[in-house]
């Protein structure tokens, strides 16, 4: 184990701690994106020589505030720290790194990194270059595009209908409304005429009457003379 500590301190200082030397950091995709309000996820792996070494601390840092390293705070996520934010570690103190952030924000677009220390002097590590995380409104801007001009066509389509809707209404109520006014017309021009025959009989019936009283009285006239 001492041999183990001495190798990794000489390879520390020489520059020489490298992935080949069997320290590293993976993540899955160097690009990733989310729709904000939602929550995404930021694979990511670890790995160091042997199993004798032991995570101390894990750590995620933005480069938004931090430096090349994440060698100093602020971190996004810090093992040794129990604040609660939206960035939560959901890996394991072994190999697995995987961050999970949730309810996106614009702001928190950028480059985020991991970094692990172990206890073995100078057995630090951090994955660089890191994940780059890119908000949007939708998850793809063309999608975006093609809502705004359905929006557009939907509403130029719901407009006209109501136009064709409106128009066949007052259409109807006009067609409805005249025929009433021909139907009230032809009702009352019949009722005239009826009204007009009627006094046109009687009125005959009274001129009958007339001259047959007229005759009958010419009659019983000729009579008395007659018997006188």
């Amino acid at each position: 184990m001492k041999t183990l500590h001495l190798a990794l301190i000489l390879l520390s200082l020489s520059g020489v701690l490298t992935q080949d030397s069997g320290w590293g950091v993976k993540y899955t995709d160097n690009l990733t994106s989310a729709v904000r309000g939602s929550s995404v996820s930021i694979p990511c792996s670890y790995y160091y020589p042997t199993s004798n070494i032991q995570v101390t601390q894990r750590l995620w840092c933005s480069m938004n505030s931090n430096t090349e390293r994440c060698t100093a705070p602020p971190y996004v996520y810090n093992s040794a720290s129990n604040t609660t934010s939206d960035f939560e570690y959901v890996g394991d103190d072994k190999s697995n790194c995987t961050l999970l952030i949730h309810n996106v924000q614009f702001s928190y677009s950028g480059e985020y990194r991991f970094r692990f220390i172990t206890d073995v002097p100078n057995g630090k590590w951090t994955g660089q270059p890191g994940v780059t995380l890119q908000v949007t409104d939708s998850e793809n801007p063309k999608d975006l595009e093609n809502l705004d001009r359905w929006s557009v066509w939907m509403i130029v389509g719901v407009t006209a209908g109501v136009i064709v809707i409106v128009s066949v209404i007052l259409g109807a109520a006009i067609y409805i409304r005249s025929s009433q006014q021909l139907t009230s017309g032809l009702c009352l021009r019949k009722g005239s005429l009826h009204e007009s025959g009627s006094v046109h009989t009687v009125q005959q019936k009274e001129d009958d009457s007339q001259v047959y009283a007229n005759v009958q009285q010419t009659e019983d006239d000729h009579n008395i003379y007659a018997n006188v």
